[in-house]
C-alpha cells in the first residue's frame, strides 16, 4: 500500500488589535501505483505556497510602522520648540540617572488607524523601553490629529509605584490587557498597601474624584452645551475649539 502523508500549512496573524486565523490548508502527498507525485498533489502544493505568501504579505502590511528610536524624545509631530526639547531631555536624563526608569516622549501625526491602546502596546514591544530584566520603561504617546494621549507603562513600574505610595495607599491598574507583574518583596506591600485593578469607572468613582480634586489642587475647565447641541459640541471638538471638557447638560437652553 503506498505511503500517503498529509501536508498541512497554517497561517495566523494579528490585524489591528484582533487576532485572526486562517484555516489550515491540507492535501495528500504520496505515490500512487508506483508513480511520482500526483498532479492534484503538485497543484495543491503550489496553491498552498502561493496563498501562504499572499497571507504573509497581508499580515506584514497590517502591522503599524514605527520610526527608529533616536533618543528620549521622538517629536515626529513637531510639537516641541528646541528650548522645550532640551529642557525635557535634561529632566528625563536626570530621572533615569536617579531611578534607572527610562521615559520616552513620542509625538506622531497618525496612529495609522489603530486604537491608541494597541498602537502603544506594539510600539513598546518594538522599541523595548526600560532596563533589561526590570521592564521599567514609560512611553508618553501624543497624537494631536486624533486628539489622543496615552502613557504606556512597563510592568516593572508596579512595584516601584507601591514603594512610592504612603502606607495604606493603593496602586490601581486600569489596563484591559497587562503583562505579568514581576515578583517583589513583601516589604514593598507591607503597611496595608494594595494593588488592584479597575475594569470600569462608576458614578461614585467620579463623585469621589470631584470631592478630592479641590483638595489636591486639580483645576478643571468645562464648556457646557445643551443636550440638543450635541452636534455643535462634536463640531467644536473636531475643530479644536473646546477648552477643557465639553459637557452635555439636559434641559439647558
Amino acid at each position: 500500500m503506498p505511503s500517503v502523508q498529509p501536508l498541512v500549512l497554517s497561517f495566523s496573524s494579528r490585524e489591528k488589535g484582533r487576532r485572526c486565523k486562517v484555516a489550515p490548508l491540507a492535501f495528500r502527498w504520496g505515490k500512487s501505483r508506483g508513480e511520482g507525485p500526483s498532479r492534484s498533489g503538485l497543484a495543491a502544493f503550489f496553491i498552498a505556497l502561493f496563498l501562504a505568501a499572499i497571507l504573509g504579505a497581508i499580515a506584514a502590511s497590517a502591522q503599524p510602522t514605527f520610526p527608529p528610536l533616536t533618543g528620549r524624545i521622538v517629536d515626529n509631530a513637531g510639537l516641541l520648540t528646541p528650548a522645550d526639547r532640551a529642557e525635557l531631555e535634561n529632566e528625563l536624563r536626570a530621572l533615569e540617572a536617579k531611578s534607572s526608569d527610562q521615559v520616552v516622549v513620542y509625538t506622531t501625526n497618525s496612529l495609522q488607524g489603530y486604537p491608541i491602546e494597541d498602537y502603544g502596546y506594539q510600539l513598546g514591544r518594538a522599541w523595548g523601553i526600560g532596563q533589561k530584566g526590570t521592564n521599567n520603561g514609560v512611553i508618553l504617546i501624543v497624537a494631536p490629529n486624533e486628539r489622543k494621549v496615552r502613557i504606556e507603562v512597563g510592568r516593572g513600574l508596579v512595584p516601584a509605584a507601591l514603594k512610592a505610595v504612603d502606607r495604606g495607599g493603593t496602586v490601581v491598574c486600569a489596563g484591559i490587557h497587562m503583562s505579568d507583574i514581576p515578583t517583589f518583596p513583601y516589604e514593598t506591600l507591607w503597611g496595608e498597601r494594595m494593588v488592584r485593578s479597575v475594569a470600569n469607572l462608576t458614578r461614585e468613582d467620579g463623585n469621589a474624584f470631584l470631592r478630592l480634586a479641590p483638595q489636591v489642587g486639580v483645576r478643571t475647565e468645562v464648556q457646557p452645551y445643551p443636550l440638543l447641541g450635541a452636534n455643535e459640541a462634536l463640531a467644536d471638538l473636531r475643530a479644536g475649539r473646546v477648552r477643557g471638557a465639553a459637557v452635555l447638560v439636559p434641559g439647558a437652553a
